[in-house]
């Protein structure tokens, strides 16, 4: 017996994630800060969260949103195109 959608990829969005960042090429960017907005889609295969109707058995979107929210804060490279290459810590 196959179960429902077996195999294929679900999709978990997380929309409008506010982030406020200090990011950016420009001194006063870097500065002053500015607010980001992520959106993240996750694709991943729920069947055993839908057949058991197990909540362990998905995603935890607290999780999901303090993992990428600690990632973008703590990025630390900025656009390293042809203006200023040197300013960005990951080109060298």
């Amino acid at each position: 017996m196959e179960r429902f959608g077996e195999g294929q990829a679900e999709g978990i969005f997380i929309q409008g994630l506010n982030v406020y960042a200090r990011h950016g090429l420009l001194d006063h960017e870097a500065q002053l800060g500015q607010r980001f907005v992520i959106d993240i889609d996750l694709q991943i295969d729920l069947c055993d969260a839908a057949s058991s109707d197990d909540i362990g058995q998905t995603i935890d979107y607290a999780s999901v949103v303090a993992t990428a929210t600690e990632a973008f804060l703590g990025a630390t490279c900025c656009w390293s195109g042809p203006r200023q290459p040197s300013r960005c810590p990951c080109a060298r």
